[in-house]
């Protein structure tokens, strides 16, 4: 893990992102000790490297400078389910603010990531002097509880089906790059297993029935971490549940 240079990072406002999430984008006009350290450390992480593991002690925030950050649950078992990919100007580990807490889940980079720690007395000192932020931090664990209990529903009352064409759907929103096939996301098989909270073998048969309905390709090879949407509007079928896609012969 190598430390960056330290640069001045800009406070940002309080507004939703265009993601649906909440981000710290604009300029937030406040004074005294709200305003940020005239330059916050910068830590790059590499892909797969871990920010904090389940029980580790909570005392910091994280806001994501550029990269991506994945939030996820882990049973006694070793049992993996992501709960969330987090993303550019987003923060994560906000139950830090609550004293003497302890990590709840496992916090990994997606991808070669640039993370900013904030210090927590200096954030809650910021809470309690500006009204703004403070409402800003109840709508983004508002927004986090809304995307928990999302998760949740998903789990219990969908099929894996239409819970991977969901999720490919927000992937293909949130992080798709667009090729002369399709939108391509950048995602393992196993990558999104943890996500639908299903076995990997249980998800590659659920994408092979997607991909011989035409919804989508797959790489091989090297570009085998490499999925192509093709077919947005029967996906979303399929996730609506207006489409039936079956993994039992």
């Amino acid at each position: 893990m190598k430390k960056l240079s330290r640069n001045p990072l800009q406070w940002g406002d309080l507004m939703y992102s265009e993601r649906g999430g909440v981000g710290l984008v604009g300029t937030l006009e406040c004074d005294g000790s709200c305003q940020p350290p005239c330059c916050l450390k910068r830590i790059n992480y590499r892909a797969g490297e871990t920010v904090y593991s389940p029980g580790d002690p909570s005392d910091q925030i994280y806001y994501i400078y550029c990269g991506r950050v994945k939030l996820s649950y882990l049973d006694e078992s070793g049992r993996r389910v992501t709960l969330a990919i987090l993303g550019e100007g987003e923060i994560f580990g906000e139950l830090a603010l609550v004293e003497g807490s302890k990590r709840t889940f496992l916090a990994t980079v997606w991808e070669d990531t640039c993370i900013c720690p904030l210090d927590r007395s200096w954030l809650r000192r910021c809470l309690a002097e500006d009204p703004k932020l403070a409402l800003w931090m109840l709508q983004l664990l508002g927004h986090y509880e809304q995307r928990l209990m999302q998760k949740l529903f998903r789990l219990h009352f969908q099929s894996v089906p239409r819970r991977l064409a969901q999720e490919l759907l927000e992937l293909v929103e949130w992080y798709g790059e667009p090729t002369a096939e399709g939108i391509m996301v950048r995602i393992t098989h196993q990558e999104l297993a943890d996500l639908i909270g299903a076995a990997r073998e249980t998800t590659s048969v659920a994408l092979h029935q997607l991909r011989q309905q035409g919804f989508c390709s797959m790489g091989s090879g090297r570009a085998q971490r490499q999925i192509v949407i093709s077919d947005l509007t029967g996906l979303d079928e399929v996730a609506k549940g207006q489409c039936l896609v079956s993994i039992y012969k």
